[in-house]
Formats: structure tokens, sequence, C-alpha cells
């Protein structure tokens, strides 16, 4: 939940109702976030209310949930499969002996705008 979002649900311009945080969030680029801290808000998605805890970051971003958050909102499943079909590697192992070999000839053209 950015710092923003914080303010409007919350009503507050002040950090000091956050607990303390000691997650370190990764981003997608792999850069890692400390929160400003914590906050707890009870959230309700029709007949489903369940108390979620934001972790307060200092960016204009939307707010996301955790995996564990959509599954308590009953915003996602997740089912188990299971794939019993032999890796693709083991189906074609002959595709994958040698190195770089093509029985015949080939061509290949190269794109070089790419």
């Amino acid at each position: 939940m950015s710092q923003e979002d914080f303010f409007r649900i919350s009503g507050k311009r002040d950090l000091r109702g956050l607990r303390h945080s000691d997650a370190r969030l990764r981003l997608y680029d792999g850069s890692i976030m400390k929160p400003l801290g914590r906050y707890t808000v009870e959230v309700r998605r029709g007949l489903t209310k369940c108390q979620l805890e934001f972790e307060i970051v200092h960016s204009s971003q939307k707010p996301l949930f955790s995996v564990t958050s959509c599954q308590e909102m009953g915003l996602v499943t997740i089912h188990s499969v299971v794939d019993t079909t032999p890796p693709l590697i083991d189906r074609y192992a002959d595709a994958f002996q040698g190195i770089g070999c093509f029985d015949g000839k080939y061509h290949m053209t190269m794109d070089t705008s790419v």
C-alpha cells in the first residue's frame, strides 16, 4: 500500500500509527525496498471480511495484495495440478543428443536489425 493510499484509507497524515516492520520487499527489478511500517485494516468483499496487514512504502504505485490475502478474500483459489506426462526432454531424448547437429543441409537468414 502506498503512503497516499494509506492516508486516503486511514485519514492520517503522519506515520505515528504505523507498527514497525522488518520486512524487505523485493521489487520486480530485483531491488529491495524497506517499508515505512505496517498497518492492519479490515477489508470487505461481499460477505467476506478479513484483517489484512499492509506494508506501507514510499511509492506512487497501486497497492498489491499477497497471494495469501487474495485467498482469504476469495479472489483466487489455488489448485494443485500434477503432470503425469514425462518431461519433454525424456520424451524426445534423441533431439537433445549431441551439440548443435542437424541432419542434412539447412539455411538460416539473420535479420541484422534485430
